[in-house]
């Protein structure tokens, strides 16, 4: 047999094998510059932007052997390139299909990004993520590591089409906390003086934060993202913590405590320690929480 021979439209034999090859050695390449560029540029440059220009390499190498590969050997024969991919049926050309929507997101995150690595994030749709830290973003996928320790590699088509949440990149979040409430003698306002005075007190709950804590609030201060939210200059009032009234029943209200934290993953912890410390206040000063 002739592998010169054309087997289906223009494409012979050979020029499917010259195909496969290209992918194999741009595949090898790829990897490799990837390896090369961060070993020399992770002792020059941060981790994050040696990782940026990194994969700016890889996506040129994969770029170069695509087109070698579709253009210059298939000559985007459609018919030969099912052939090439092993392309047997529907299925599998929607799987293929998948692939390429998934590479176009990463190179759509890796130019736009709405995420880096290190971020806090979570991402909707069904299975909804939770809060994840953004590991590493690849050509198809996205890792992400929960808070369970688990790390999930997400479709980076799946990010791009639902809805994403970068709570690092907005800087500070605030909490609702409701509580349903018997005030005995005390009343709401000596309820919202010890709540206020217990927010004070909790070393990371905003504005009133340790001094170790005030160098990153001031970085998240500076970001473009959250001037854009709350002005040109930002007023640390606006993180006070409040407490409003959202129901009243016969003997007892439901108050809604919010308050501001910058640490989102350490979220269960602060509210917990600041509930408690909530709690010990209450039954000293005769106040019941209600069911």
């Amino acid at each position: 047999m002739d592998l010169s021979e054309p087997l289906i439209g223009n494409v012979s034999v050979l020029d499917i094998i010259l195909f496969f090859a290209v992918l194999l050695i741009t595949s090898v390449l790829a990897k490799g510059l990837y390896a090369l560029v961060r070993m020399y540029l992770d002792r020059a440059l941060a981790r994050t932007s040696s990782k940026k220009i990194a994969k700016l390499a890889q996506y040129i190498v994969i770029a170069a052997g695509l087109y070698l590969g579709f253009w210059e050997i298939l000559e985007l024969d459609f018919s030969a390139l099912v052939v090439s991919l092993g392309i047997a049926g529907i299925a599998v050309a929607l799987a293929s299909q998948q692939i390429i929507q998934n590479a176009f997101a990463g190179i759509l995150l890796s130019v736009v990004k709405p995420i880096e690595p290190e971020d806090w994030v979570e991402v909707g749709g069904l299975p909804v993520t939770g809060f994840c830290k953004v590991k590493d973003i690849t050509l198809m996928n996205t890792l992400l590591r929960d808070l369970n320790g688990r790390i999930l590699y997400v479709p980076n088509s799946f990010i791009t089409s639902n809805k994403l949440i970068n709570y690092t990149k907005g800087g500070f979040v605030a909490i609702d906390i409701p509580l349903w409430v018997s005030p005995g003698k005390a009343g709401l306002d000596r309820i919202r003086e010890i709540v206020l005075k217990e927010a004070d007190r909790h070393a990371m709950v905003l504005p009133n934060v340790k001094e170790a804590e005030r160098p990153a609030i001031a970085r998240a201060l500076e970001r473009r993202s959250l001037k854009n939210l709350f002005g040109a200059k930002v007023d640390m009032r606006q993180f006070d913590p409040k407490v409003t009234t959202a129901e009243i029943a016969a003997s007892k209200m439901k108050v809604n405590i919010r308050i501001w934290i910058r640490e989102v993953n350490m979220r269960e912890q602060i509210v917990s320690e600041f509930l408690e410390a909530l709690n010990v206040r209450f039954v000293a000063e005769g106040i019941e929480l209600a069911p």
